[in-house]
């Protein structure tokens, strides 16, 4: 009979550990979920064959105690490798490739605007993607931390802005157009319509590049931001970062430590006279 209660614990532990494991893909990617099935159906495994063996040597007690203690102890075990896997990161180099892209990163600012900017667009070339994080802080040894995908904020002098919609070309398509204006209204629900053009004064171009496509091991992506004065074709500033978010290494820092988007922008059209 023990045998049989041992088999249904570890049943229930797998059916258990599935449905949590998807709490580990909360960012939308599915390997944190295949780390807690790797790890944890391997863990239930071994502490189940252990309660069978119990169970032989005729320590039926011991034997489902142990099947029951099985995610509890796991679960522990889990939370205590935390803080030694951080501590292996941290002192772990930077790969040489990283090392190598990252002589000529960061900001810089060419000019300043020649009239106040009111208006700003988001563009980037049609059948590609924008920065999925532009936020995040580097610690000493170059680990990203704090990644984010903050929504733009401006003040009231920036009357609205623009971003390309839907990877569409041309022609509109159920009334969603090529771009999005959003009047800045000094809150969250500012209200947004599609235009078939962007008009506004400058331009926020981005290109993002995956250095390696063939290198499973690796997601490294350099980012160019270029910010031109549309009214006069001036170039105010350039930007360039990279970020692995499966390593979480980058570089490109705006200031001590962090990679703020938002500042790099503010700064280059003249309202922010220093990064935050």
């Amino acid at each position: 009979m023990a045998y049989i209660v041992v088999l249904l614990i570890a049943i229930l532990n797998c059916v258990v550990l599935f449905f949590f494991s998807f709490l580990a893909a909360g960012d939308g990617s599915a390997k944190g979920m295949f780390q807690v099935w790797i790890f944890g159906f391997s863990w239930i495994a071994l502490s189940s064959l252990g309660s069978l063996v119990l169970c032989a040597e005729g320590k039926r007690s011991t034997a489902i105690g142990t099947a029951c203690l099985t995610l509890p102890v796991g679960y522990i075990v889990a939370l205590a490798s935390i803080p030694v896997v951080i501590a292996f990161n941290s002192f772990k180099p930077n790969s040489p490739k990283l090392e190598a892209v990252c002589k000529d990163v960061g900001p810089r600012f060419i000019a300043k605007p020649a009239s106040t900017v009111e208006s700003l667009a988001y563009d980037w070339e049609p059948a590609t993607y924008p920065p999925r994080i532009n936020y995040f802080t580097l610690d000493a040894r170059g680990t990203a931390q704090n990644l984010r995908s903050d929504p733009p904020r401006f003040p009231r002098s920036i009357k609205f802005t623009e971003v390309r919609c839907c990877q569409l070309e041309g022609a509109a398509t159920n009334g969603i157009h090529p771009f999005i204006r959003r009047q800045n209204d000094g809150d969250n629900s500012a209200s947004y319509f599609g235009v078939p053009e962007s008009t506004a004064d400058v331009l926020v171009k981005y290109k993002v590049s995956r250095i390696d496509p063939k290198d499973t091991k690796s997601n490294l992506e350099s980012v160019d931001i270029t910010v031109w004065d549309r009214r006069d074709g001036l170039l105010l500033a350039t930007m360039r970062y990279f970020l692995d978010q499966q390593t979480h290494s980058g570089c490109g820092t705006t200031s001590e430590g962090v990679m703020d988007e938002q500042a790099f922008v503010l700064k280059a059209i003249g309202i922010s006279d220093g990064l935050r």
